[in-house]
């Protein structure tokens, strides 16, 4: 027991309280806060800033899916959604997917005007019954010349899927676009 005269004896030295109090007010970093540590992950953040802007702002071809038809002769005739008539010219790259692992090149030479429902595709392209099958929209109809000679005989009365390459845009453009589509 501790009677008032008597003062407890302290634990702790007079000089280790004083730098525990003392080393209380300083701020104490952690090693990798240290000033070349730190610099060094300044740059990595503008190197990732400048790289995610790059891969943002770069063009990606853009494309107008739809069905090649190609006639006995050699004529092909691509038929794409009648949305995609304005990005549609002249001169664009055209690929017939001939099977997996066979693809024909293809170039625009004509582009109709105006779409056209089925039946007057069918009409005034005389679509064969398998074409008929594959066009059952409004289309925009394509007239393609394939750069290969040896594609039309492949091809010769087939039904194929094509891909015309309309452009390009980059993946921020996209997401805008996309963005005020859905009415945010």
């Amino acid at each position: 027991m501790v009677s008032p005269g008597n003062s407890p004896r302290a634990i702790f030295r007079p000089e280790a309280l004083q730098r525990y109090v003392e080393g209380r007010d300083q701020v104490v970093l952690p090693r990798y806060a240290a000033g070349s540590v730190t610099a060094l992950m300044w740059a990595l953040l503008a190197v990732s800033i400048v790289g995610i802007a790059m891969i943002a702002l770069a063009p990606i071809a853009t494309y107008a899916r739809g069905t090649a038809v190609v006639s006995g002769d050699g004529t092909v005739v691509v038929f794409v959604a009648a949305a995609d008539l304005p990005r549609l010219a002249r001169g664009q790259q055209v690929r017939l997917s001939v099977d997996a692992h066979r693809v024909a090149a293809a170039i625009v030479d004509t582009v109709d005007a105006l779409p056209l429902s089925p039946a007057d595709a069918h009409r005034r392209y005389r679509l064969d019954d398998a074409a008929r099958l594959a066009i059952t929209a409004p289309s925009a109809a394509v007239t393609v010349r394939l750069t290969h000679a040896d594609d039309a005989r492949l091809l010769g009365g087939a039904v194929v899927p094509a891909i015309v390459e309309t452009g390009s845009e980059s993946i921020a453009t996209r997401l805008s676009f996309s963005h005020q589509r859905h009415g945010a």
